[in-house]
């Protein structure tokens, strides 16, 4: 038979969340108007509460339960919750930027079948599984605001704050004159090797499609602008590159990339 294990997982958020959900659209909006791309953001209700902990502890509760000798249902959860309140204080005030300033409730945003709060209780996981949460709210706010992905570069340079990474090998910009792009090589923490992603300076903020170097994740991939440039950057640096980021939060062989180009050729 299947081992089949029910999890049930409350909000887990990560620097990779999409920009469909609220917490990203927070961040990002925080960023542009500390910058003067924006002015305002409009937002539903501010009361409701959610229980958020990080994407990774969730993973490795996933995992845990799998290495059970019989299989169970759990719920992972930090037990705790915050506010959109709590989450717009603390993304603003990293740009040292007080919400309630550029912040208005919409009502076009407010769901009116929303529960207030959500809440779980992680008790059986964290007794059976030894599973536990490793990073606070505050450390998750955090780890997406200084992302190297998150924000751009010209900004990080300005705030005068490193990228929360372990380290960046290398980087180039590359430009024709009207668009430039900045490539930056990092330790891949998915495999023994390296990772090349590419950030448009003009562009604030990460979205998927910025690397969607190769787009699609079947058929004949469809190269973008600025893939045979990203390409012959690469190896004219000499970097060994293992694994790229082409779209959608997944990773590919740097072969694909090389066979892609090759085929267009």
């Amino acid at each position: 038979g299947l081992f089949v294990c029910n999890g049930i997982l409350y909000n887990h958020e990560s620097p990779r969340r999409g920009e469909n959900f609220v917490t990203q659209k927070i961040v990002r909006s925080a960023a542009e108007i500390a910058v003067g791309k924006k002015d305002s953001l409009e937002l539903g209700n501010l009361e409701i509460e959610r229980d958020w902990g990080h994407a990774k502890d969730y993973v490795e509760g996933m995992w845990l339960m799998l290495q059970q000798e019989k299989p169970n249902d759990y719920i992972l959860a930090t037990d705790e919750t915050h506010s959109l309140k709590d989450f717009l204080s603390l993304a603003f005030e990293y740009f040292e930027l007080d919400y309630r300033d550029f912040v208005s409730i919409n009502k076009r945003f407010v769901r009116p079948n929303e529960p207030q709060r959500l809440c779980g209780d992680s008790t059986k996981a964290r007794s059976v599984l030894g599973w536990e949460t490793t990073y606070s709210f505050e450390e998750i706010i955090r780890e997406i605001l200084t992302r190297p992905h998150t924000l751009k570069p010209d900004l990080l340079a300005e705030s005068g704050q490193e990228p929360q990474i372990e380290a960046v090998e290398d980087r180039k910009t590359i430009t024709d004159g009207t668009r430039t792009v900045e490539l930056l090589h990092v330790p891949n923490a998915h495999a023994d090797g390296y990772l090349a992603i590419y950030l448009p300076r003009e562009r604030l903020i990460f979205q998927s499609d910025m690397l969607s170097i190769l787009q699609g994740e079947t058929g004949d991939p469809v190269l973008r602008p600025y893939t045979r440039e990203f390409y012959d950057a690469v190896v004219k640096e000499g970097w060994r590159v293992d694994q790229i980021v082409p779209g959608h939060g997944r990773l590919a062989p740097w072969q694909e990339l090389a066979d892609a180009l090759s085929k267009a050729e």
